[in-house]
């Protein structure tokens, strides 16, 4: 585990990022709300190029105009019953439609789904009760649309009446969370973080290896992890012999409620985490890591903050109708029996975790787990605007594991570690380019590794209604 060393603060006042293995890892990481610097030396999208501004303009005038539409045909004083996602498709293939000339892909994208396919995203049955006395909390002010601080003051208040002991505090800048991990003391008997998958992000790389049970509020944009550990003991008893694949299962209580009764009960499980090295590097992810397109979203995204969730679904919507690819890939992969495996791109965008949901709507890898050590890679490689607009409004569900026309895009592999290779046009030197872990930003030399570390981490869930 790698070793976390206080640093300055810079003339500014911005506080500096931590340093791992006494490499400061401030010079690969890319503040969204800065990237000027970044933009004079890798190949950013730009978020205000007239082509972006167009495809984001269009997207977000037909998603309005197509939920506008839907929610009158779904109306009941109009007794028509169409579905809302029916419209959503058609506003979407229209789009594509005027801006690629496509016209077969409005058949393509009315097609019926299939059925989605989903497992229990934990092995474990029931978790190990813990009792609570006293826990640290960590919360962003700024997460998501800016509720962190009210959903903290809601957390706290029901840990109080809980008879827990809260001591609160609050991020000021990027990194900050890192460091207030080592406020951690032996009498702290958990970490809550009130955040986004960002923040969590930050606080296991703070806590400097401590095994101590993580509690996560959710109070930013994605939530993806939370969502997956809501579904675990939800699925308990519903994987049957002869049943046949088993769906999603629907979750009506509310996240935050659900966060804090878990650590209320006390109910702690222990999930895999990600090693990342990039060079010299290493970090801990939580359990997602993108390349392509699917890190770039998180940037051109940024600005449309105020829009909450729906900014993901047009930044992807503008980024994948540009049919930008990462250019010569090169992935070892180690599979689940030990072999490799090679894929070589170009794609589109990498995913690579343990996460069953991308956001808090959108279970892209259904049959994830959280704590068998091993992770799912999804490539999803360049193909018509037709197959990838499809696979993209089938990601939502989990559909697109089992659709003909999805699979032709989307290659999933079940891995126990992966090296990514980024060349140039000619495949002689490696290229630098950007990548996402649970949401935050870095740079990397063209060569990345990701490997899994089996249940290494402590975390609140399981626990029964």
């Amino acid at each position: 585990m790698p070793t976390i060393t206080k640093t300055k603060m810079e003339a500014a006042g911005r506080q500096r990022q931590v340093s791992w293995d006494g490499c400061d890892v401030e010079d690969i990481y890319i503040d969204l709300k800065d990237l000027s610097s970044a933009s004079e030396e890798l190949p950013m999208p730009r978020i205000l190029d007239v082509q972006a501004c167009l495809l984001l303009g269009g997207s977000l005038g037909s998603v309005l105009a197509a939920r506008a539409v839907a929610v009158g045909l779904t109306d009941e004083r109009w007794g028509l019953g169409f579905s809302p996602w029916l419209v959503y498709s058609c506003g979407l293939a229209l789009l594509a439609y005027l801006l690629s000339g496509v016209p077969s892909v409005i058949g393509a994208l009315l097609q019926p789904p299939p059925s989605p396919l989903a497992t229990n995203p934990l092995r474990q049955k029931q978790g190990t009760l813990k009792k609570m006395h006293r826990v640290l909390m960590i919360y962003n002010p700024n997460s998501g649309t800016g509720q962190g601080k009210a959903v903290a003051s809601s957390c706290r208040e029901q840990l109080l009446v809980a008879g827990i002991m809260v001591d609160e505090f609050e991020t000021r800048c990027v990194g900050h969370a890192r460091q207030l991990g080592w406020k951690l003391q032996d009498y702290h008997d958990a970490v809550v973080v009130v955040g986004g998958d960002g923040t969590l992000h930050e606080v296991v790389n703070g806590l400097q290896g401590k095994d101590v049970p993580i509690a996560i509020v959710p109070a930013g944009t994605g939530n993806g992890m939370v969502k997956s550990l809501m579904q675990c003991q939800l699925r308990t008893g519903r994987e049957g012999e002869g049943a046949g694949p088993p769906g999603p299962v629907s979750n009506e209580e509310e996240p935050i409620g659900w966060a804090v009764r878990q650590l209320v009960r006390g109910s702690v499980v222990r999930v895999d985490q990600l090693d990342v090295a990039i060079g010299r590097r290493r970090l801990n992810g939580a359990g997602l890591v993108y390349f392509g397109l699917c890190a770039e979203v998180d940037i051109v995204a940024e600005p449309l903050r105020f829009l909450g969730s729906l900014r993901f679904d047009l930044a992807a919507v503008a980024q994948l109708l540009k049919l930008r690819s990462l250019g010569p890939t090169s992935i070892e992969a180690v599979i689940e029996d030990g072999s490799t495996r090679t894929l070589s791109g170009p794609f589109m965008a990498i995913y690579i975790g343990n996460s069953q949901y991308w956001t808090d709507k959108m279970r892209a890898v259904p049959q994830a787990v959280l704590d068998d050590g091993l992770m799912e890679l999804l490539a999803i490689k360049v193909a018509s605007r037709t197959n990838l607009l499809r696979a993209f409004l089938l990601l939502e569900s989990g559909s697109h594991i089992s659709d003909p026309q999805s699979a032709e895009c989307i290659r999933i592999l079940r891995v126990r570690s992966a090296t990514f290779s980024f060349w140039d046009a000619q495949h002689r030197k490696l290229t630098p380019g950007i990548f996402n872990v649970d949401g935050e930003i870095f740079r990397h030399e063209g060569h990345v590794r990701v490997g899994c570390v089996w249940q290494s981490q402590a975390v609140f869930a399981g626990a029964t209604p």
